[in-house]
């Protein structure tokens, strides 16, 4: 990955915007000035934040404020934070943004393959924000640990060696936060999904939270650290298509939040959910393009995902003679095309998601709003419940607060059905 690239990246302008930039596209204008509102409302969001916890604060005895979790690297406090999923996509754009940041970032990856990669590109990051206009240093470090989150051994082997690493300078460098990243998204008509599927995406993406969370619980116990999971709008405002992806991420959003009420007093330990609508990444978006390209050219299948895969339907026939005997009871069209008659009633729905999944290559928010958004996270003095990112995570998100239900529903169905 060439120094051009990482430049791109610092003036937060994603690479399929900078390519219509060239072009003189609207799309170039049109994602710079979504880039811009997000930014306004995450400062405006954290003033309203600031005056409500503060007088809650001094006058009703809420939730004091605290500020251990902001790095000062001038004065060599660069606390320490573990990043899962930062090899590429939104967790390497978080765990980068964080250590330029002045912390002390554990990066999380699943192999040792990946470690060398990542110390390369974090290597490339570093030199282009020396070369850039305003001549940035990074002010914190960034450290490979591997961690494959869904094999316990791996997670507790990175407990140990964050562990390790802060033993002999813990007051200038104490555990201040995990932050869960890894996961993937999927889009598949429900009825159809298997359930191996549903299982995939429930273990990476809301169980690997939990494992990791309560793994890193006793530094976070003695710092009083704060955690942030990175969910879904989808997860508050879901559609058509997303099911399985939309109940996971509302899953982790009333698990962070629950959790935070039990762990805020007796702890210090604060948690948030960071909602991202859809975002333009160089990790994601070209899985995705292979995924839906798998998809479209098969005959099987019934969805895709982001980790480039096409989605076979639940219990799909592996053999002639399975296919004969579904086939004679109606449920597939032929013994040689796979997909069930059912899937023609999602035709349509598929159609619609396609194509905000291609525009949001284009049009979506840029990675690095989510790694600033963390960041604001982790230097508020009141951490929020929730942080929204995204210009179409904000407006479906007033929509859903102020449409009457059956208005809104109304919409999303109109859109994808």
């Amino acid at each position: 990955m060439s120094d051009q690239k990482y430049t791109e990246r610092v003036v937060n302008v994603p690479p399929a915007t900078q390519r219509h930039f060239a072009n003189g596209s609207w799309l170039s204008f049109a994602s710079l000035g979504l880039y811009a509102l997000n930014r306004l409302y995450a400062w405006w969001s954290s003033v309203i934040n600031y005056l409500n916890y503060g007088l809650l604060y001094l006058f009703l005895g809420g939730v004091p404020p605290t500020y251990h979790t902001r790095p000062r690297p001038k004065y060599g406090y660069t606390p320490a934070v573990f990043v899962t999923g930062a090899h590429d996509g939104i967790g390497r754009s978080i765990a980068f943004t964080l250590a330029e940041s002045g912390y002390a970032v554990f990066a999380g990856v699943k192999n040792a393959e990946d470690i060398e990669d990542l110390n390369l590109r974090f290597e490339e990051y570093r030199n282009a924000l020396r070369a850039s206009p305003t001549g940035t240093q990074i002010l914190g470090s960034l450290t490979p640990v591997v961690c494959d989150v869904l094999d316990p051994s791996s997670i507790q082997s990175a407990v140990r060696a964050v562990t390790n690493a802060i033993a002999s300078d813990w007051k200038a460098k104490p555990f201040v936060s995990v932050v869960n990243v890894a996961g993937f998204c999927m889009v598949s008509p429900m009825e159809l999904t298997s359930r191996e599927d549903i299982l995939r995406m429930m273990n990476l993406d809301l169980m690997a939270y939990i494992d990791v969370t309560k793994a890193f619980f006793p530094l976070l116990k003695r710092f009083q650290g704060r955690v942030v999971n990175v969910g879904s709008f989808g997860g508050f405002a879901p559609v058509p298509g997303w099911t399985t992806y939309n109940a996971v991420k509302s899953g982790i959003e009333n698990l962070t939040r629950a959790w935070s009420l039990e762990t805020s007093r007796t702890h210090g330990i604060r948690m948030a959910t960071v909602r991202p609508g859809f975002v333009a990444t160089a990790g994601i978006g070209p899985k995705i393009a292979q995924a839906i390209a798998s998809y479209e050219s098969s005959d099987t299948a019934i969805g895709f995902d982001s980790l480039g895969n096409a989605l076979l339907p639940d219990a799909q026939p592996r053999s002639d003679d399975e296919k004969a005997d579904v086939q004679s009871a109606g449920e597939y069209p032929s013994a040689s095309a796979g997909r069930p008659n059912a899937w023609r009633d999602y035709e349509k729905m598929m159609r619609r998601n396609r194509e905000m999944v291609e525009l949001s290559m284009e049009l979506g928010t840029p990675e690095v709003n989510v790694g600033k958004t963390v960041r604001d996270a982790l230097t508020e003095p009141w951490m929020q419940p929730v942080y929204t990112v995204g210009v179409d995570a904000l407006l479906r998100q007033m929509a859903r607060d102020l449409l009457p239900e059956p208005l809104y529903e109304w919409a999303v169905l109109k859109v994808f059905t």
